[in-house]
């Protein structure tokens, strides 16, 4: 009975004390559950900051892409796309290039706020700009243009550049007489301010110098023009691309302007400008002869066969000469028609002038006929012109000249020339003296004269 009870006793005992050796983890549970709780808590709101600061960066970025898209188009429209077209390669060396249109478009974070600005630079009346945009009170503004740095000898290009400290980037400028320093200009705001720090810069060889010292981890230099033709192609690629990822608005905005477009409009306008200046063409007759009065001729022709048409423009204009009048001892001032003759060709941006000349070619024994002469190859289409300079019956000087175009300008690629003095005359080539009659007849009438019967056609 006692065993029994004892045994009782003890089992009864140990429950007890069991149910107290339990009693520390019940108690923990509630807290266990409640860490659990604030952990989940913590997540969620971390998560959903998390989220809306992705959301709201994804759509801060959209809404740059979509203003710098704006932008971009925009210029476009105005100064053409990214494209590069060589340069004379006697004047700029072999291979030589110059971008033109929107030449340069990237993002980049001018005050180190963690939001990027819009740099680019473009080409217009053979100058370079550069301009930078960002937010001010939510507007998408221009907070910087000027011209791109650049010497007083052309031959040594355009360039933009910048420094950078950390994620913050300066604006490098210098002036044209004094390249050899370059000062930095700061965001702040609304606009760009200069730095009192200066730095030395070699422009000949790319080098940047602190106190004296080579720096070449610091600053960068975009070369815009007289760069090599290989590099111009890697930064057309280069800025297509940044341009690109501003999204489709950009891409169908440019679809809807082509270059021709661009090109039409460029000769257009000097067309009319020439029409404002000179008249629209008419024929008209005086003294027995029919001419055309106005702007006389307008036709374009690709004269380098590189698939690109230059503007050629022939009109007519008046001259100021004046001679010697024995009767009442004085000159006397009057004024002889003459037609002038320009050729336009399209930079990326605007028309630009490669050849002028003050006259067509001329008659010797009728001053009243002028005529224009082309002289068509299988490579190339060359200016001919033959002028005819008259003191009196027995002064005349007699010009022959072939301009063909090559590269950027028209360059003279033959010349003959007959000096009458009193019936003695002086034979030249190529600027070379020829005594040999027979050698100048033979090489000298290459550029035809007008025939009798031509004149009557």
């Amino acid at each position: 009975m006692h065993r029994a009870e004892n045994r009782i006793s003890q089992a009864a005992h140990g429950e007890a004390m069991e149910e107290l050796n339990e009693l520390p983890h019940l108690k923990a549970r509630p807290l266990k559950l409640a860490a659990v709780l604030i952990f989940i808590i913590v997540l969620v709101i971390f998560v959903l900051v998390f989220t809306h600061t992705v959301i709201s960066q994804n759509e801060k970025n959209d809404t740059f892409c979509t203003d710098a898209a704006n932008i971009c188009t925009e210029y476009i429209k105005e100064y053409g796309s990214v494209k590069w077209r060589s340069l004379d390669e006697t004047k700029y060396g072999e291979n030589k290039a110059r971008l033109t249109g929107l030449c340069y478009a990237r993002q980049m974070d001018f005050d180190d706020d963690g939001s990027d600005e819009l740099m680019l630079c473009y080409y217009d009346s053979n100058v370079y700009y550069l301009e930078v945009w960002g937010y001010s009170h939510n507007d998408f503004v221009r907070f910087y243009s000027g011209e791109a740095n650049s010497t007083s000898d052309d031959t040594d290009g355009s360039r933009a550049s910048f420094y950078h400290k950390g994620n913050k980037y300066y604006i490098c400028k210098s002036e044209k007489d004094e390249p050899e320093k370059v000062t930095l200009y700061s965001l702040h705001g609304d606009g760009f301010k200069e730095s009192s720090k200066q730095y030395d810069y070699d422009h000949e060889n790319d080098i940047y110098y602190d106190d004296g010292e080579i720096n070449s981890t610091d600053f960068e230099t975009v070369r815009l023009s007289v760069l090599r033709q290989s590099k111009a192609e890697t930064v057309v690629d280069t800025v297509t691309g940044n341009i690109d990822s501003f999204g489709d608005i950009l891409s169908q905005a440019i679809t809807s302007r082509t270059e021709e477009d661009l090109i039409s409009d460029a000769y257009y306008s000097v067309v009319k400008k020439r029409l404002d200046k000179y008249g629209v063409p008419e024929i008209k007759s005086e003294d027995g002869y029919s001419y055309i009065n106005g702007v006389a001729y307008v036709r374009l022709i690709d004269f380098n066969r590189d698939s690109n048409d230059e503007l050629v423009i022939v009109y007519r204009k008046y001259k100021s000469k004046s001679k010697y009048d024995s009767y009442p001892g004085e000159y006397i001032y009057y004024d002889v028609p003459i037609y002038g003759i320009e050729v336009y060709d399209f930079d990326g941006s605007s028309a630009c002038r490669l050849f002028s000349k003050e006259t067509v070619s001329n008659g010797l024994e009728d001053e009243n006929i002028f005529y224009l002469i082309l002289k068509t190859e299988e490579k190339h289409t060359d200016i001919c012109s033959n002028v005819y300079t008259v003191d009196n019956s027995y002064n005349y000087t007699t010009s022959s000249k072939i301009y063909k175009l090559s590269s950027e300008r028209f360059e003279t690629i033959y010349n003959s020339k007959v000096e009458n003095d009193y019936g003695y005359k002086r034979y030249y080539i190529d600027g070379e003296r020829v005594y040999n009659t027979y050698e100048f007849e033979e090489s000298g009438y290459k550029v035809p004269p007008l025939s009798r019967r031509q004149r009557n056609i």
